[in-house]
């Protein structure tokens, strides 16, 4: 698949994209809102996810935010467990990721009270999936969102196209202090993605995506400016390196580049 068939890119560009392989910092302010730590589940990479590992990624490229969940806590693996596991994670020194609390929707009726618990903790976000087949605008969701809406805290999605973009624009009608970001941009149903982003103000979409579409990051922005499209890797699952790499040779401005590389996030999570 491929959204344009202009092929050229320029010789700036290429040498982005060899600073990025020989593992040079590549001096722009970056923000991953989309990544995981890889906490045992079958979910493993080949990419290490511990926390240690995702630091030692973005030291390498020069990231100098990750916003993570931990996989288990969203899938009904174990929702205490691994959302424990992450909040040691950020508790130790050095630390610079920013831990969304990963929200299963059927952990039963300590949810809420457990989410409070983790956002007095140091987590600066909420993570929700698709694992239940519940609609993100299911009042199963509303006392959650609550706390992320009172707290003006973002709240990343899995999304697929529809109609979990639809959903969760429905919610941020709902929950308007809430920054929703919708996550995997292309996977599917890409109008949809843009016309959600576009009419909310509080309704954002992420870059990762493994399939990595020819043009698409051109045609975001061709389509809606680039103040909406935040970059995630989906790291330790996907590499942080290719995926930061589909940002540098999108054929955008250098302003465009910025604002999706990092200055987005930044207005979401500082």
């Amino acid at each position: 698949m491929s959204y344009c068939d202009d092929f050229i890119i320029s010789d700036a560009q290429k040498e982005l994209i060899a600073r990025v392989h020989r593992a040079d910092t590549l001096g722009e302010f970056i923000f991953d809102v989309h990544g995981h730590t890889n906490d045992g589940w079958s979910l493993a990479s080949v990419f290490d996810g511990t926390s240690e590992g995702l630091h030692w990624e973005m030291e390498q490229l020069g990231v100098s935010g990750l916003a993570v969940s931990a996989i288990c806590s969203i899938s009904g693996v174990d929702f205490e467990w691994a959302n424990n596991a992450l909040m040691a994670d950020i508790q130790k020194q050095g630390n610079k990721i920013h831990a969304y609390v990963g929200i299963d929707i059927m952990h039963g009726k300590t949810l809420v009270a457990d989410v409070e618990n983790y956002l007095n903790n140091g987590f600066k976000g909420g993570k929700i999936y698709t694992r239940w087949g519940i609609p993100y605008n299911d009042p199963a969701y509303y006392d959650v969102f609550e706390l992320l809406n009172a707290r003006k805290l973002p709240c990343l999605a899995h999304c697929w196209g529809e109609p979990n973009v639809s959903n969760l624009a429905k919610a941020a009608v709902m929950f308007p202090d809430i920054n929703f970001i919708a996550a995997h941009t292309g996977s599917a149903d890409l109008d949809v993605y843009l016309d959600k982003a576009a009419r909310h103000d509080n309704f954002y979409i992420d870059t990762a995506i493994s399939g990595g579409p020819r043009g698409l990051i051109e045609k975001v922005v061709s389509r809606i400016g680039s103040e909406k499209l935040c970059f995630g890797s989906d790291a330790a699952l996907f590499s942080m390196a290719q995926q930061v790499s589909r940002v540098i040779a999108a054929r955008i401005s250098d302003d465009d580049r910025r604002n999706i590389l990092g200055l987005n996030a930044k207005n979401l999570f500082y």
